[in-house]
C-alpha cells in the first residue's frame, strides 16, 4: 500500500457574501508556469500577479475565473471566483521540498488513464460546454481523466473531466491544483466506452441545481471560452 505524508494543499477558501465560493488558494513551487497554462485554456483575468525576485522571495498569481457575471470583475461581494497560487520560497517546508511533495502528488495522479483518490482533491466548476475543454486538451495532448456520475435527485447523468495543472519547478511534475469540470452533457465523453463511473455524486443535488442556474453560454457574453461556475473545493482539512 502506498503511504506518504504531504503538506496541506489548500491554504484558504473564502465564501462570498452571496453564499457562493469566492476563492481558494494553493501553495506551489512555480506559480508562473501555472499562470501560463490557466490563461491558455481557461477564461481568466489577472487580479494580482507578482513575479519572484531575490528581495521578496515570493511569487503570487491571483486569477479570476470568468463565470459569466457581468461586469467581469475580481472585486466586491459579487465578483467572479478566484484561484490564488503562492510560491513562498523562504518558507520551511520540512524535510521535503515543495518539488518533492509535488512529485509524489503527481505520481499518484498519473497520466489520467486510471482513477486515484488524490483526484478528489480538486476545485470543481460547472460549465455549459464541456466538449470545448475536452477538444482543447485532446488537441494539445493534455492528460485528463474522464468520468461521470448520476444525480440521485433527478436520475440524470453528469460528465466530468479532471485535469492536474502545471506549476512545479520539477518539470516532470504538476502542481497541487487539480480542476474538475462538470457538465450535464458531453457528446465526446458519452461516446467513450467505459469511462469512470463515480460511486458518489461529485456535487450534491442542491449544489448542481444552484450552479446550473448560474451557468451561461460563451455566446451570450461574447467569450471564446465557456464560462466556469465554481461549485466546490475539496481538500484534506
Amino acid at each position: 500500500m502506498r503511504v506518504f505524508v504531504f503538506m496541506l494543499l489548500m491554504l484558504a477558501s473564502l465564501v462570498h457574501a452571496n453564499g457562493h465560493l469566492g476563492k481558494t488558494t494553493f501553495a506551489m513551487s512555480h506559480p508562473w508556469a501555472w499562470k501560463g497554462f490557466m490563461e491558455q485554456y481557461f477564461p481568466t483575468a489577472e487580479n494580482v500577479v507578482q513575479k519572484n525576485d531575490t528581495t521578496t522571495c515570493v511569487e503570487w498569481v491571483k486569477l479570476c475565473i470568468d463565470d459569466g457575471t457581468r461586469p467581469f470583475t475580481c472585486q466586491g461581494p459579487n465578483g467572479n471566483s478566484q484561484i490564488h497560487s503562492v510560491g513562498a520560497y523562504l518558507r520551511d517546508s520540512g524535510s521535503e521540498t515543495m518539488q518533492d511533495l509535488e512529485k509524489k502528488f503527481s505520481d499518484a495522479i498519473g497520466d489520467g488513464t486510471k482513477y486515484d483518490p488524490f483526484m478528489e482533491l480538486n476545485a470543481g466548476f460547472v460549465t455549459d460546454d464541456l466538449d470545448h475543454y475536452v477538444k482543447a486538451f485532446q488537441g494539445d495532448k493534455v492528460p485528463f481523466f474522464p468520468g461521470k456520475f448520476v444525480d440521485k435527485a433527478s436520475g440524470s447523468t453528469y460528465y466530468t473531466v479532471t485535469v492536474q495543472t502545471p506549476g512545479s519547478l520539477d518539470t516532470t511534475s504538476g502542481s497541487f491544483v487539480v480542476l474538475q469540470l462538470i457538465a450535464s452533457s458531453s457528446e465526446i465523453l458519452s461516446a467513450m466506452p467505459d469511462i469512470h463511473l463515480y460511486p458518489v455524486q461529485q456535487l450534491s443535488s442542491a449544489t448542481l441545481k444552484d450552479a446550473l442556474s448560474r451557468t451561461v453560454t460563451a455566446a451570450s457574453i461574447g467569450s471564446d471560452k465557456p464560462p466556469l461556475t465554481m461549485a466546490k473545493v475539496t481538500n484534506p482539512y
